[in-house]
């Protein structure tokens, strides 16, 4: 049995960060488990076999997540075994997934605390991407059966502090804000050579592929994932938190084209007021006011821009690909492009046109003036959230509308960049008329943790050796562990 060890330094200091709770999500565990465990890394056997003959050649390697596994691959050549591999990979997480209950039990029964997370709580599958921190990797939660996405990060690339701070924000952050349209963190644990970040698994990929599938989307399609992307953004500004590099590829798409905003490493929190002078995220997605008037000259002084709106111009940006199926401004050289961003120089495809008096022309005309709303140079002529939600494009195909929301503004939450504060004011503009229908505000400012606990997942997770006080005095404190990472993989719809 290995003997207690000191939290890591990341961990410590993400724990110190502390938020309220009371999570949960409403689910039936108990149907999914009896279906068996098992089953969930086999999924499919025709959609899922490769991925399983990845975990079964997983070797041992010290320090790393490609040694989840305890036990060597097994002998013998893995193609065209058929079922039978799929039962010895079952059978063999099977048996790592018990060890880790009896290793659960007697640590616990000994220091009454969850034990500290070791990448054996994991299986490797396969690669996902690689980014300029590190990899990320689909793995197998091995007592849930679900699979994660984890992002590994090299410790030596964390000797600056710049860097250190930008992962410790982005983690801060996204252990601040739970909502069902920003990818979940589950926890964060550390091996000799890296710092692992576990988050949920957008199994549909990101919206970037998926524009490029289909050239460009229908508009049904599109208003459905792009109202999603503002639902979760929306509560992102709410949390005092500027995003600045909202682009396709950072929108993931779950199973049921549900839509996950991720990658907070560039972002900003921020009281909306302060004057910020940084320049950065993707050229392409970038508002006027991010840009000087000599990008190219080193010395030009930056200019100052304050607010959220900077993230509602990429909204635009993103929205016009969406529909038309390329980008809004485009160039050969970075100056170029610059030049055309600064005095909002694009123009909309001539191939998009319907014939004239079908019910479908006037959608696709307002579909080009929300698009020329969240592209307007002077961010303050930018439309707001409110507004956004509020467009006829928006509205359309939701029968009448049910009525404005009357949610006073009057009683102001003190203004302050405090990420565990909502603050629904950050999304208006000055003497901003249109108000949050009360659907919309639902939709934004739910929090996974404004929720019941589920004790059919508490239940379960007595199952794995982790007892219910232990579990929920954790969740109280906002700590992230592997007990409340399963927790949260068991009410994750």
């Amino acid at each position: 049995m290995p003997g207690r060890p000191p939290p890591g330094s990341l961990q410590k200091t993400l724990n110190s960060r502390r938020g309220s709770a009371d999570p949960g999500a409403q689910v039936t565990i108990k149907k999914e488990l009896e279906k068996g465990w098992a089953g969930a890394i086999v999924c499919s056997r025709n959609s899922e076999r490769q991925a399983c003959k990845a975990a079964t050649s997983i070797g041992r390697k010290r320090g790393s997540l490609v040694s989840c596994g305890n036990s060597p691959p097994p002998a013998g050549p893995v193609e065209g075994e058929g079922d039978a591999v799929t039962v010895k990979v079952a059978d063999t997480i099977t048996s790592e997934r018990e060890k880790l209950i009896s290793e659960n039990v007697r640590y616990i029964e000994r220091f009454k605390e969850i034990p500290k997370t070791t990448a054996e709580c994991y299986k490797m599958i396969r690669a996902l991407g690689k980014g300029s921190f590190g990899r990320v990797t689909l793995c197998l939660h091995k007592l849930t059966g679900k699979h994660v996405a984890i992002k590994s990060i090299d410790k030596a690339r964390m000797q600056d502090e710049s860097a250190k701070r930008k992962i410790l924000r982005e983690v801060y952050i996204l252990k601040t804000i739970r909502h069902a349209n920003v990818i979940r963190l589950l926890e964060v644990f550390e091996t000799e050579h890296h710092v692992h970040i576990v988050m949920e698994h957008a199994a549909g990929g990101d919206l970037l592929q998926f524009v490029k599938k289909r050239r460009r989307l229908a508009e049904p399609e599109a208003k459905q994932i792009f109202r999603q992307i503002v639902y979760g953004l929306g509560h992102i500004h709410s949390r005092s938190v500027l995003h600045r590099d909202i682009k396709l590829d950072n929108i993931l798409l779950d199973s049921d084209r549900g839509v996950k905003i991720c990658d907070f490493g560039i972002s900003r929190v921020t009281d909306g007021a302060e004057s910020i002078r940084e320049r950065c995220g993707t050229p392409a997605y970038l508002a006027p006011e991010l840009l000087s008037d000599r990008v190219s000259s080193p010395n030009v002084t930056m200019q100052e821009y304050s607010g959220f709106l900077s993230d509602h111009w990429s909204l635009g940006v993103l929205l016009f690909t969406m529909l038309f199926g390329s980008m809004p401004f485009k160039a050969d050289k970075l100056p170029d492009l610059a030049h055309l961003i600064r005095h909002g120089q694009f123009a909309f495809p001539s191939d998009y046109s319907v014939s004239e008096g079908t019910g479908s022309e006037k959608i696709r005309i307002d579909a080009r003036d929300l698009i020329s709303g969240l592209l307007r140079v002077d961010p303050k002529e930018r439309l707001s959230i409110p507004q956004i939600l509020a467009h006829r494009w928006m509205r359309t195909g939701q029968g009448e509308d049910a009525g404005e929301e009357k949610w006073e503004d009057q009683t102001e939450v003190p203004r302050a960049a405090d990420v565990s504060i909502l603050r629904v004011q950050n999304l208006y503009k000055s003497n901003d008329p249109t108000r949050l229908r009360y659907e919309d505000y639902c939709y934004i400012a739910n929090d996974f943790y404004t929720q019941h606990i589920d004790e059919e997942a508490l239940r379960t997770l007595e199952s794995f050796g982790y007892p219910r006080e232990i579990v929920t005095r954790c969740m109280h404190k906002g700590e992230l562990n592997h007990a409340v990472a399963s927790y949260n993989l068991l009410t994750i719809v």
